[in-house]
């Protein structure tokens, strides 16, 4: 007997079942042989049982009556000048001594005629138990239960409404519309890919903001669209990559922000600086034009106001950035007016932009709003405070299906999220499309 996982039937199991039913065992000892139960082995039978016709041909009274054999009564019908046997007479319709041939093989043990000494003769439909039929039938019955959408047409045409509506109309992923529509989408995330995959769906893979697509290769001209220059005789001793990680734990620094620009076309003047908090993916963009250090202090200097000395001292402790000429003058942007020490300016490494790897997988789920080509000069600040509403608001799995706004707030207060120019938007109303077209 073959060897297989579980208590499910193979074909070696079912050739057992077979044979023993032939030897007229009883169905409690064909499971204790096959370790199974004994209901498994009558529902095995009726499920892969096949019907097949009787081959005795006539459409006779005699057919079914339980004395047909050895029959021999004449003139049942009158005909007294026939000389035949009335059995197997097409002729007849009635007759006095006639018992119907009852077999209930179908709803008793062993439910099949495999091996009964009556089928030749049996006039019934006739059930045999064949196990290369039934292990065949048994697959291609898993086959089709797990294939196609496990839901109706109905259910199928609302759920595309709705994604249509939340990916292609407000640009929402798809672990965002899935989490905010609960009441309407019934099917996990992988199965809404499948069928997006399958065009089952009115969305398509090239709708999908992080799908993979083929895209136009660059020519060589254009490699440095987005390039900045950095200057490699700045003194950076005591800002560089090692001495946050020894500040970091020196100080027990749990929350700080990551900070870089938004890659622009060159013919735009304006820049989004783009400040990303690792562990809540909590993001502030501010807008600022033909960047300087001296406009990047000035912008630092325009949120301590805002939010107050004190809270800006817990809400950045430091920022880690990349070596842009526009932080070379670090020392701006760590002190406040006052000449004292608000922040922290560490610089990674250069061509490790993996240091800051958070701002820089923000960089690209902002491109939906930011497209590579926009010309940023038409943006402006209260656009960039509702695009980062937008994106606090979203519902993200790497943080166990909350929003950047939720936890922020609950460690820093609603308070904060405020003075910082937040708010929470629903979920449905989430919107991640370009702001100017």
């Amino acid at each position: 007997m073959g060897q297989n996982k579980g208590k499910q039937f193979n074909l070696s199991k079912r050739e057992t079942l077979s044979r023993m039913v032939k030897e007229k065992k009883t169905a409690k000892e064909i499971a204790m042989a096959l370790g199974m139960n004994p209901t498994s082995i009558s529902r095995e039978i009726l499920r892969n049982r096949r019907q097949s016709a009787s081959p005795l041909d006539e459409e006779t009274l005699c057919r079914k009556c339980e004395n047909r054999v050895g029959c021999s009564l004449h003139h049942i019908c009158g005909r007294q000048e026939c000389y035949q046997k009335c059995a197997s007479c097409k002729a007849i319709r009635s007759c006095a001594r006639f018992i119907p041939f009852l077999c209930e093989i179908n709803k008793r043990w062993p439910l099949c005629c495999n091996g009964c000494p009556k089928e030749r003769r049996c006039p019934l439909e006739h059930y045999h138990y064949l196990p290369d039929e039934a292990d065949f039938s048994s697959r291609e019955r898993l086959r089709e239960s797990r294939s196609g959408a496990d839901m109706t047409i109905n259910e199928l045409k609302t759920m595309d409404t709705v994604l249509h509506d939340a990916i292609i109309n407000k640009g929402q992923s798809i672990h965002h519309a899935l989490l905010a529509n609960k009441d309407v989408i019934r099917c996990s995330e992988k199965t809404i890919y499948r069928q997006i995959a399958k065009g089952l769906l009115s969305v398509k893979n090239i709708d999908l903001p992080r799908q993979p697509r083929l895209k136009k290769r660059k020519r060589s001209s254009l490699a440095d669209k987005y390039a900045y220059k950095h200057s490699s005789f700045v003194d950076r001793t005591g800002h560089l990559y090692s001495d946050w990680v020894i500040y970091r734990y020196s100080n027990g620094i749990t929350y700080y922000f990551e900070m870089d620009f938004l890659g622009k076309p060159n013919a735009s003047s304006k820049e989004v600086l783009v400040l990303t908090m690792p562990g809540t993916s909590f993001t502030l963009l501010y807008l600022i034009e033909e960047a300087t250090g001296d406009k990047v202090k000035s912008l630092f200097d325009m949120v301590e106001k805002e939010i107050g000395a004190s809270l800006f001292k817990k809400i950045f402790p430091a920022l880690l950035t990349d070596r842009d000429v526009v932080f070379d003058d670090f020392s701006l942007i760590e002190t406040n007016a006052d000449g004292e020490i608000r922040t922290r300016v560490f610089f990674c490494n250069p061509a490790s932009s993996n240091q800051k790897a958070n701002v820089e997988n923000m960089n690209a789920q902002l491109r939906p709003i930011f497209p590579e080509h926009a010309i940023l000069n038409e943006y402006t600040q209260k656009e960039l405070y509702e695009a980062a509403s937008m994106m606090n608001s979203r519902m993200l799995n790497s943080i166990d299906d909350k929003t950047p706004y939720e936890l922020f707030t609950a460690i820093f207060g609603v308070g904060a999220a405020e003075a910082l120019h937040i708010r929470k938007i629903a979920p449905k109303e989430v919107t991640l499309k370009p702001i100017h077209k």
